[in-house]
């Protein structure tokens, strides 16, 4: 009883019925509490030298402070007083590079010898930091603020075409009075990127916020500073078109966007891990993956409330948005350069290479490109279009754009083009490229040996190419060199004789009369 909290009520009580001369037992038996606990209330208020009038006269508050108030504290001793000098010292030093605790402790005692052990500094260090560390809470208007994060852990996708898994950046994006939520996965942290999700996170909240506020990511932020950070043109040509004012948090300090930072631990808790045994092809089947999760998000309540974010958000948020602008701002970069032999040209913030006609080797070129695509100029004409690729140090080549020989290479070495051919010559023809091409995986001898037996309709006709073929393929010999042969021995004009069967009678004896 004497470890928990009486209702000063029931003290009330008690001191009433020690006033009136009641003895302790029968105060106890008459209250319930315990008669040494009654005599521990009676020894406090004689040590802080009053009666039981001047008790009794004592508002709750006062009369609560004298029974369950701290006693006070033991002087402290010399290793306490060296600790709490030399710990003024070593908050400030902990913060600063390099500087572990384990120096710390080692500096402390080279001044105080006899001083605390490292686990005891480490504990009382810890304990003087943790009762300073207060938290100021913040408050936003509606509409004032939106707040944007990347998350540390990623999301992956599989590439079909390489078979690598690749990393997805997340990027959160949140409104500081609602706390609705926005969150889309991204190739990469480039400004292309950035600003795409930014726009689609303005038209997700279907209005324009007063303020942004951003990590020190280098796709929105070029000069880190307390005051007046430096952000880069891309992002200011965004703010300005949409009338958002920029700003960024201090470097290394979350607290200053504490709404968003608190968001990536429940994006982790409530979209990475409902995704985490799932394999996705694309950056866009995650995002329609995280789609469902985030609505899910959105809507739950919040913890002692009945409504979620987007409840908040519908009520008291959205009409203090400002209107959408009526386009979204469309990002454009703009590079120069002269077409190479290879007639491809190069973007280098994807080292991706695209194809123009070949008719314009050496001559100059301006592209234009965006996003989604990219578009090649030549004396202000357009000489070519791409949708936009990020596949590092590959090419993006249009057949139309290739020399004939060169086209004609490049067909040698696609099997739908082969068996296209083929069949112009006959199903005979075409069944012998088919396997062929079974043989194994479709590699550089597997396609010469198909454009060789191709190649000999030209020195001989079509027709004696079928017989060729049809003749190799009865005798199941799928080689180039075998209807070269077979055509230059003239075999193709020889009928292929079918094997004879002997009839079925009497005498036909079979395997069975040979066992044993």
């Amino acid at each position: 009883m004497a470890n928990k909290t009486i209702d000063m009520q029931k003290i009330q009580s008690v001191l009433l019925l020690l006033q009136s001369g009641c003895s302790l037992r029968a105060i106890a038996k008459q209250t319930g509490i315990h008669r040494s606990v009654v005599k521990h209330y009676l020894d406090r208020i004689e040590h802080a030298g009053l009666t039981l009038d001047d008790a009794l006269a004592l508002n709750p508050e006062q009369r609560k402070e004298i029974i369950y108030g701290t006693q006070q504290a033991a002087p402290k001793d010399e290793r306490q007083r060296q600790f709490d000098i030399f710990s003024e010292y070593a908050s400030e030093e902990i913060n600063k590079k390099h500087v572990t605790l384990q120096l710390l402790h080692q500096e402390y005692r080279a001044r105080h010898p006899d001083g605390l052990s490292y686990s005891q500094f480490c504990d009382l260090l810890a304990r003087q930091r943790k009762a300073k560390d207060v938290v100021m809470l913040q408050h936003y208007n509606p509409g004032q603020l939106m707040q944007i994060d990347f998350t540390g852990s990623k999301l992956y996708w599989v590439d079909m075409e390489t078979g690598e898994q690749r990393a997805a950046e997340v990027m959160i994006i949140t409104l500081g009075y609602s706390g609705l939520t926005y969150v889309q996965a991204l190739r990469s942290q480039k400004q292309d990127e950035f600003i795409s999700c930014a726009n689609n996170a303005i038209q997700f909240f279907g209005g324009v916020p007063v303020q942004m506020l951003l990590d020190n990511f280098r796709s929105g932020v070029i000069k880190a500073n307390r005051y007046e950070p430096g952000f880069n043109k891309l992002l200011l040509l965004f703010c300005n078109h949409y009338g958002i004012v920029p700003d960024a948090a201090r470097v290394r300090k979350p607290r200053d966007k504490p709404q968003v930072e608190s968001h990536v631990r429940i994006v982790y808790e409530r979209i990475f891990a409902p995704l985490r045994n799932r394999v996705f092809t694309s950056v866009e089947q995650l995002n329609e993956a995280i789609l469902p999760l985030l609505e899910e998000h959105n809507k739950r309540p919040y913890r002692g409330s009945k409504r979620g974010r987007i409840d908040f958000f519908n009520q008291e948020e959205r009409a203090a948005l400002k209107p959408l602008p009526e386009t979204f701002f469309v990002s454009k970069h703009f590079c120069k350069g002269t077409i190479g032999k290879n007639y491809h040209i190069w973007i280098g913030e994807d080292e991706h290479h695209y194809s123009v006609p070949f008719s314009y080797v050496g001559k100059p070129y301006e592209v234009v490109y965006d996003i989604d695509s990219v578009e090649v100029y030549c004396q202000l004409q357009r000489i070519a279009f791409h949708q936009r690729s990020h596949r590092i140090g590959r090419y993006t080549t249009h057949a139309d754009h290739m020399p004939e020989k060169h086209l004609k290479v490049k067909q040698g070495m696609d099997p739908d083009h082969l068996l296209a051919r083929a069949l112009q010559i006959g199903p005979s023809t075409r069944m012998f490229i088919e396997r062929i091409l079974n043989r194994g995986p479709h590699c550089q001898p597997n396609f010469k040996s198909c454009q060789g037996v191709l190649s000999l309709s030209g020195k001989y006709s079509r027709e004696r190419l079928e017989a060729a073929v049809a003749r190799a393929l009865t005798y199941k010999n799928i080689s180039y060199k075998a209807v070269q042969s077979i055509l230059e021995q003239n075999l193709d004009f020889i009928t292929v004789e079918k094997q004879s069967t002997i009839p079925f009678n009497e005498n036909t004896r079979g395997a069975g009369s040979y066992q044993l």
